[in-house]
């Protein structure tokens, strides 16, 4: 019986729009049963014969999408709820034109893959030619308009759902924000979620208590546009982010919106012109301040929690953070050895990249000087979807995760 169900599914998925792997894989991350979501993922490994590469390129391929030629967000639905002790993406399929207006370039195809911004406050600039524009009020949420851990899923959740309608580049993904508020919001963002982006153009101001996670920054390119009367606290902001990543760019508003186009235009197209997620690197070093898991390509943290404390993101958000933050920083010393120093660390996963980690191979892990623990390292189509599930990166897949207490 059981193997007719996983026929009768695979031969369903072949009729759903002629691609039978991308529309099992829809159907996954769609499923809420465990017990028909456990026959999904069986016959996925039948059709992909075993082989998580088969998988990945297809998730990277957007072959589980669904695009149409005029696409628009949906309003009316219920309001996502979000757990800051829990914290998941949301489907917001039914509801995202609540919270979001689309916008498509002249010449939109689904057939090609188009920068996107998420634009928490407006500019007052154009995108440039051939960008997506996704324009988020984060104060029409009822919990996202004053805590920052909501504001911050729901932000990531309206990602998710565009990569679904539209042809988003993954590489090119953009967080905007014109206003002092939101440039404060737009960097918390980024830097609880440093390997999603490729940039963050906020201004005037920074986010003053951030600077602690400022090795973050190393992972995306920011423009931070300062206040022409003088803003000692952005200009900090900026510079401890330069510290840890030299693209980080600082300029200088006029004070006139026409003048700030005409002078400001041309070294925001240049920095645009530069700003690309960058790959994989072989060394991170992350800082969480926040009493959940935080993650970066190859790399997911779990901070001790022994207590919290209420913190600002600007005046408008307030957030739980840790009273002591959590360090962890880790690099790929040689093919089967990953040296990592931890701080203030229950746990982390090695999240298994193949052009980093040999699958079926061996590596060593040396945890705060410690003799190495070796571990064989194996890919896992389950694990890879639920990877995928609970990030939405098409471009950043992880195969499997080893995971490690840190003494």
């Amino acid at each position: 019986m059981r193997a007719l169900v996983l026929l009768l599914l695979a031969g369903a998925a072949f009729a759903d729009g002629g691609n039978g792997l991308g529309s099992l894989i829809r159907w996954y991350l769609r499923e809420e049963s465990p017990v028909r979501r456990q026959d999904l993922l069986e016959t996925i490994e039948r059709l992909a014969d075993g082989d998580c590469k088969v998988v990945a390129e297809a998730i990277r391929k957007g072959e589980h999408f669904e695009r149409p030629e005029r696409p628009a967000l949906k309003k009316g639905g219920k309001p996502p709820a979000f757990d800051p002790k829990r914290p998941r993406l949301q489907p917001v399929e039914e509801c995202a034109g609540d919270y979001a207006d689309l916008v498509l370039p002249e010449g939109y195809t689904p057939s090609r893959a188009h920068p996107l911004i998420l634009e928490l406050a407006p500019l007052g600039l154009p995108p440039p030619e051939g960008t997506l524009l996704l324009r988020i009020r984060v104060g029409a949420h009822p919990q996202a308009k004053a805590s920052a851990e909501a504001a911050d899923l729901l932000v990531m959740s309206l990602l998710a759902h565009a990569f679904e309608v539209v042809n988003v580049d993954p590489d090119r993904v953009f967080l905007f924000a014109g206003e002092r508020e939101e440039a404060a919001l737009a960097w918390c963002i980024a830097l609880h979620n440093p390997d999603r982006f490729a940039g963050v153009l906020a201004g005037p101001g920074g986010w003053r208590e951030g600077l602690p996670l400022a090795p973050n920054a190393a992972l995306f390119a920011g423009l931070g546009i300062v206040s022409h009367k003088g803003d000692r606290a952005a200009d900090g902001f900026l510079a401890e982010l330069r510290k840890f990543n030299a693209a980080h760019v600082r300029l200088e508003s006029t004070g006139d919106p026409g003048q700030n186009a005409a002078l400001l235009g041309p070294e925001i197209a240049r920095w645009w012109g530069r700003a690309v997620r960058p790959p994989a690197p072989r060394r991170i070093r992350l800082v969480d301040d926040r009493g959940m898991p935080l993650r970066a390509y190859w790399l997911r943290l779990a901070p001790r929690v022994p207590s919290l404390k209420q913190d600002e993101v600007g005046r408008t958000w307030k957030q739980s953070v840790l009273a002591q933050d959590a360090v962890l920083e880790a690099e790929i010393a040689s093919k089967d050895l990953v040296i990592v120093h931890a701080e203030r660390v229950a746990a982390f996963d090695l999240c298994i990249d193949p052009a980093l980690f040999d699958p079926g191979g061996v590596v060593r892990v040396s945890v705060n000087g410690q003799v190495p623990e070796a571990r064989v390292v194996r890919g896992d189509i389950g694990a890879l979807l639920e990877d995928y599930r609970e990030r939405r990166d098409p471009a950043v897949v992880a195969w499997g995760k080893l995971t490690f207490t840190a003494r």
